[in-house]
């Protein structure tokens, strides 16, 4: 487990790619860069042949069943991050079923849902790089109902909380892209936004001020969880379209000083993928 921690700590992994356009209006794609090595991959695949072993010696033992979900679960992540789509699809496929396993066998805990809602929530990202919204909608739409049907004090919980933002924020970024739809808007001619709310659609906005609203929420009660402000940052810099520039403006410049804010905290030892982030949101200020 300890060795799944050290490459797989939970957090939510940075935007795929940034799409920006040069001087000319054509787009250019700063990809994310893989943090690990292949090496790395390999050594994590053996463990989890450990973790299936150990399934199979121990059939019908739930704690088991939990740590090979997990381990199927941090591999899709480790997949995604290498670029290897396929294998991430077939793994947090097989996570998502052994959760779904285990809320059948024990419907409604609370441990079970946020677990499952997660690993749906990690497969959409990985069908947001493969370019499939209709998987990617079903997917966080599943997340966030699993999250959503958690009532009383657990619903609370940081945990719960965290998932539940990173779904509203997953939401809100498959409205119409920032430039309108492909191919221009029908009649050449942009629909006037609903009163009171930018360019995004309102449904992507009302997402958007979910996950801001808890994430800001989390922020303050627990300041030293950098996972938190991380992602806040990302839904800062990923903000609906604004009809005021400023706005925009000051959006992707809170998204800047929060990543700052984290890179300082450990500027040797610290995450890579928070710089790569700083560099796709200085890029989006240009």
């Amino acid at each position: 487990d300890k060795i799944f921690e050290r490459f797989d700590p939970g957090g939510y992994r940075g935007t795929s790619e940034l799409t920006l356009q040069d001087e000319e209006g054509e787009n250019v794609n700063i990809p994310a860069a893989p943090v690990l090595s292949q090496t790395d991959a390999a050594l994590l695949q053996d463990l989890l042949g450990y973790y299936e072993e150990l399934a199979r010696q121990e059939e019908g033992n739930p704690a088991i069943r939990r740590k090979l979900a997990n381990a199927y679960r941090r591999i899709g992540h480790i997949r995604h991050r290498l670029g290897e789509s396929d294998k991430a699809i077939q793994a947090y496929q097989k996570s998502i079923e052994i959760y779904e396993e285990l809320n059948r066998n024990k419907p409604g805990e609370v441990k079970t849902l946020t677990e499952l809602a997660r690993a749906r929530n990690q497969l959409g990202s990985v069908y947001a790089s493969t370019r499939q919204p209709q998987q990617q909608r079903s997917l966080y739409r599943q997340a966030l109902a699993t999250l959503e049907s958690i009532k009383g004090k657990a619903a609370r919980t940081p945990k719960v909380r965290f998932e539940l933002a990173r779904s509203h924020f997953q939401l809100s970024r498959l409205g119409s892209p920032r430039g309108g739809p492909r191919g221009g808007f029908p009649g050449g001619r942009r629909p006037p936004p609903r009163r009171g709310f930018p360019f995004g659609r309102s449904d992507e906005v009302d997402h958007h001020a979910k996950a801001v609203e808890i994430l800001e929420a989390l922020r303050k009660q627990y300041p030293k969880v950098q996972e938190y402000r991380f992602l806040l940052a990302l839904c800062y810099r990923e903000a609906p379209r604004s009809r005021d520039p400023w706005t925009a403006l000051r959006s992707t410049d809170k998204a800047a000083k929060l990543l700052e804010e984290l890179i300082e905290e450990s500027p040797r030892s610290g995450n890579p993928e928070h710089r790569h982030e700083l560099i796709k949101t200085y890029a989006r200020a240009e």
